[in-house]
């Protein structure tokens, strides 16, 4: 971003940025020469017509390159296309439509790949004092063009996430400013949808917000033809024959309304919220009472159902029942009708996706990890899976490259460098704020595309099964085992008034021995590092509170975990402190803790294992999985690194 005051060379194509310079570049010996110096820059070029010396280069107001900017940090990071906004003047608009005058005399700026708007106060000079997100809620697609109009709304044009294509997130937006009241947010929830008849259903209003903070007035209207119940001050109100019933209040009243539907029928739930000015919104769920759904459970004679020791022989049985059809032990339900498989995925992929039912394809379900980093990651800007955009098509890569044993490291690094040629004269930005394993997560999706699905094996509801890695013995290098996937669903009969629900379960059983990078999700500030250049690859950085994760995990049946932890080398020291196991959340039910020594190396990282015993009193007694967090502690230096990890054994 510049600013020009008065004519003057603000250096491209000489220099970038804060005047940082290019080289000469010799094209007949196509050999690099000396930079360019931004106090005497000089036109050699034999096309030039006008002057040879140029004045001296003015440095830009505002840069950042592809990585995180420790000038201006709030701009991010990944591939960038800088775009000047208006300069907003408060008095050329009307009082009761501008913005705040707050937005005096600032400047908006914008990126079209990043999607987020800053708003810049310059000082009295016209220099740069410092910035700020500007109306960071409203998520863009590509802004690249934004004006202000004689009301002082701002209109901004939304190219669309893809490069030449007729993108449906195009559009023409307009921004403006709300003075005075915001009406509310309305969001009902239901823990259930169907139900037999008497249903009972309890709604939750717990989502419902107001910007303004104003206290809301909640009315359910149940479709039953069951009177309207009315939530004010957090005080329940029944309307009954004209008359009304007040209940005392309580606390969230509208967070735990239950009520039943006694006849069978589809009913829409509306809930409305007011705010004291009168603006509302509603919020609908539909109830079908008629037919209960199924219930279905992979019984594994009390195993550790998220976790496996390979070799194990597995003894299953499914257990399906439904309050109509009966259940499957009884035989009432036939084998027949429930339908079940395992399935074994190689490498990585996301455990929720896949157990949610969200995975369009078997094949790809595997690499769904990298499938996630590329929609976070700019790259469907200029790539589509069937097409060519600005660059190839996913499956043409895939195509050229599916049989290339390197083509897993080769890409990666072209991601991580940029770069040009492969595909025509097109370059393709870098990336350096990607790790090598993120970016190899992202090329083993695209190869997958296109690759043959893999059977799964259709099961009987009751036998054994081997949870061997596929291919020992067969190969000179054994593969890490891999993840099992079970499968199982039951469609029911239904009802003369409902149609059938299917009910299903999939559970994800991964080796006992978990490589730290392979957790599900990991905070922020943690890096990959490898320690010795190699293949060995920790976690890094873990400070006070830093945490990695491991999502769906049962703890039946485990008495311990152990993790593998690295000390400091001559590049990074460590403070030690603990190390907490923690359901749901970081500041969730504690059910394990290790103390952590700070041990340091002068040379190489050294490495040794710590054992966090598993209280069992703690594991909730359900069915459910829970999230395990392993959470790095240090109150007396939380600002200094706990320790690296470099695997996790969960003792079965």
């Amino acid at each position: 971003m510049n600013r020009a005051r008065a004519a003057g060379f603000f250096g491209w194509p000489y220099f970038v940025g804060d005047n940082k310079p290019y080289r000469d570049y010799n094209f007949s010996a196509k050999t690099p020469g000396a930079v360019f110096d931004p106090t005497h820059p000089m036109n050699d070029s034999p096309n030039n017509t006008g002057a040879r010396e140029l004045p001296p280069a003015q440095a830009a107001m505002i840069w950042y390159p592809y990585g995180n900017s420790e000038r201006f940090p709030l701009l991010g990071n990944g591939s960038r296309n800088a775009m000047a906004g208006p300069v907003y003047y408060c008095d050329q608009y009307p009082a009761n439509t501008r913005l705040p005058d707050y937005y005096d005399s600032k400047l908006i700026i914008y990126d079209w790949m990043r999607g987020w708007m800053m708003a810049v106060t310059l000082d009295s000079l016209g220099n740069f004092s410092r910035m700020e997100p500007f109306a960071d809620s409203i998520r863009l697609s590509r802004p690249m063009d934004m004006v202000v109009d004689k009301n002082g709304s701002i209109w901004v044009l939304e190219y669309g996430k893809q490069w030449f294509s007729s993108n449906p997130d195009a559009r023409l937006s307009r921004i403006d400013y709300v003075r005075g009241n915001r009406p509310p947010i309305a969001m009902l929830h239901a823990d259930k949808t169907a139900g037999a008849s008497p249903c009972s259903v309890l709604f939750s209003a717990a989502g419902t917000k107001d910007y303004d903070s104003n206290r809301l007035t909640y009315t359910f209207d149940f479709g039953d033809d069951s009177p309207v119940l009315t939530v004010a001050n957090n005080k329940i109100t029944v309307a009954e024959g004209g008359l009304a019933r007040r209940n005392k209040p309580r606390p969230h009243a509208a967070d735990s309304i239950w009520h039943t539907f006694q006849r069978a029928g589809t009913y829409t739930v509306v809930l409305k919220v007011t705010d004291p000015q009168g603006a509302s919104a509603t919020a609908k769920q539909t109830i079908r009472v008629g037919n209960a759904p199924p219930d279905i459970y992979w019984d594994l004679g009390g195993r550790n159902r998220s976790f496996y020791e390979p070799g194990t022989v597995l003894h299953y049985q499914l257990q399906v029942s439904d309050p109509e059809d009966g259940a499957l032990q009884n035989g009432e339900i036939t084998p027949l009708a429930v339908v079940a498989s395992i399935d074994y995925l190689q490498t990585g992929f996301d455990i929720t996706g896949i157990v949610q039912g969200h995975q369009a394809a078997q094949a790809q379900a595997e690499y769904s990890r990298g499938k996630i980093l590329l929609d976070r990651s700019d790259c469907t800007a200029c790539h589509a899976t069937d097409r060519q955009v600005n660059g190839p098509s996913f499956q043409a890569i895939a195509g050229r490259y599916r049989k290339n044993e390197f083509a897993v490291r080769d890409l990666a690094r072209k991601i991580i460098t940029g770069g040009a040629g492969a595909w025509g004269q097109t370059a393709m930005s870098a990336h350096p704020q990607l790790t090598e394993s993120d970016a190899g997560e992202m090329v083993r999706w695209i190869i997958s595309l296109g690759a043959p699905v893999k059977p799964a094996q259709a099961l009987d509801v009751k036998g054994t099964y081997l949870l061997a890695t596929p291919g020992s013995g067969k190969k000179k290098k054994t593969p890490a085992p891999g993840t099992y996937i079970l499968k199982a669903s039951y469609l029911d009969r239904g009802s003369p008034v409902q149609a059938p629900l299917r009910a299903s379960e999939t559970i994800a059983l991964r080796p006992a021995f978990q490589q730290a990078e392979q957790a599900d999700s990991i905070s922020r500030h943690i890096r990959s590092y490898r320690p010795f250049s190699g293949d060995t690859v920790v976690l890094n950085e873990l400070k006070h509170n830093s945490f990695f994760v491991f999502k769906r995990c049962d703890l039946r049946g485990m008495f311990s975990v152990a993790i593998n932890l690295g000390s400091g080398d001559s590049y990074y020291k460590m403070s030690g402190g603990r190390m907490e196991l923690r359901l749901d959340s970081p500041g969730g039910r504690l059910v394990g803790a290790a103390p952590i020594a700070a041990a340091n190396s002068p040379g190489r990282m050294t490495f040794f294992e710590i054992t966090l015993p598993v209280d069992q009193a703690a594991w909730p007694d359900d069915r459910t999985f829970h999230d395990l967090y392993f959470v790095a502690k240090n109150e007396k230096n939380p600002s200094e690194i706990v320790t690296a990890v470099d695997w996790v054994r969960f003792n079965l």
